[in-house]
């Protein structure tokens, strides 16, 4: 079970969920000025993801973090052997945080100021904009708001009810300044952007995502906003492991 935001310049161009026509065992969003993506899932039981590390002044990177979820879902090497890998050409990219997921293994890729590596045990975790798996009241917020959701929802082979999951990602609420990290872009943006949904003009949450990956098969719905938090469209893909 995976819930997430994706928060971008509006102007940004993507295509929303669906599989992708030049490989359809890929499904997910798209990137289409570099191509690459933010969450993608492949039907041979692998899945990626990627946030940005927010940290004044920002620094860039040569090549585009979502390269590096295609890259992962397009591979045949563990998520341990995968990740290993990447060390030489992590400093190729802006600052990052990289989930992967084998169909077994799940782990954390975190560029910095050096790249590091951390298996993920049976659990319930939130990664945000800061270091790998910093307790930001942001995302202890969701984790929260999952656990819950874990408890009141039964295990069943149908798709459960998901309005909890659409009403946490929707919460535009803004945290207290006491709760706020300091990643050196003023108190103002840092509450800005403390929002579980960020909401504004040129920059905001543009997708919220729920993927659900069981032993038999997988479910990816997203829904899409335009600024003034207005719905524009929703998607609910779902198939088996191949």
């Amino acid at each position: 079970m995976l819930w997430a935001n994706r928060d971008e310049f509006r102007a940004r161009p993507a295509a929303p969920l669906g599989r992708w026509s030049d490989d359809p065992e890929l499904v997910g969003g798209r990137d289409l000025q570099e191509g690459g993506a933010w969450m993608l899932l492949s039907t041979k039981r692998r899945l990626a993801a990627v946030t940005n590390v927010r940290r004044a002044p920002l620094a860039r990177g040569a090549r585009s973090r979502g390269h590096l979820v295609r890259a992962f879902v397009d591979a045949s090497a563990s998520a341990p052997e995968w990740l290993a890998a990447r060390d030489d050409e992590a400093g190729d990219y802006a600052p990052f945080n990289l989930l992967v997921w084998d169909g077994g293994q799940l782990m954390l890729g975190s560029r910095l100021d050096g790249f590091a590596v951390q298996s993920l045990e049976p659990g319930v975790y939130g990664i945000s904009n800061g270091p790998a798996l910093a307790p930001w009241a942001k995302s202890a917020k969701l984790v929260r708001a999952l656990r819950h959701w874990l408890v009141q929802t039964p295990e069943a082979t149908a798709l459960p009810d998901l309005e909890a999951a659409w009403t946490a990602l929707f919460d535009p609420a803004l945290l207290a300044d006491e709760d706020l990290p300091d990643t050196g872009i003023g108190l103002e943006r840092e509450r800005w952007l403390s929002a579980s949904f960020v909401d504004g003009e040129t920059y905001g949450t543009r997708a919220s995502t729920v993927v659900l990956a069981g032993a038999q098969g997988w479910h990816m719905l997203e829904r899409r906003f335009d600024a003034g938090r207005q719905l524009t469209g929703a998607t609910h893909l779902q198939g088996d492991w191949r």
